[in-house]
């Protein structure tokens, strides 16, 4: 059976709430979230097969401001490839069911690999 997979943001419920709502209408094609702490419970309290596996860095917030926001950043900067790594596994693991287009306008599947964090942060 084919499958997508979405990687989605564990931060915040905003970008698992948005995957859910795209995944209930792909009612004949397998779906499998990647994602970390809440949201996992939550695709999962929605029947789909979640992987518990992004734990993002913690961060503090003291009257509206980021706490030491360098040392945060770089947090995030080794979070980030961390993603990165765990999402080529899955996607390896995978890769005999997942859905490649075959059109003209075909992207391969290695492609999205090497950008799907990037793009969980900024598009989803």
């Amino acid at each position: 059976m084919s499958k997508i997979i979405f990687f989605s943001s564990p931060i915040g419920l905003g970008h698992a709430t948005r995957d859910i709502a795209i995944a209930q209408y792909l009612d004949k094609i397998s779906t499998k979230f990647a994602s970390g702490e809440g949201a996992s419970k939550l695709f999962s309290d929605y029947g789909f097969d979640a992987e518990d596996v992004y734990r993002p860095p913690s961060f503090v917030i003291n009257h509206g401001k980021l706490q030491n926001p360098l040392i945060w950043l770089f947090k995030f900067y080794l979070y980030y490839k961390e993603c990165k790594t765990i999402s080529s596994r899955i996607i390896e693991k995978e890769k005999h069911n997942l859905i490649r287009k075959k059109t003209k306008n075909y992207i391969d599947y290695r492609y999205f690999r090497n950008k799907i964090c990037k793009w969980n942060w900024f598009f989803n």
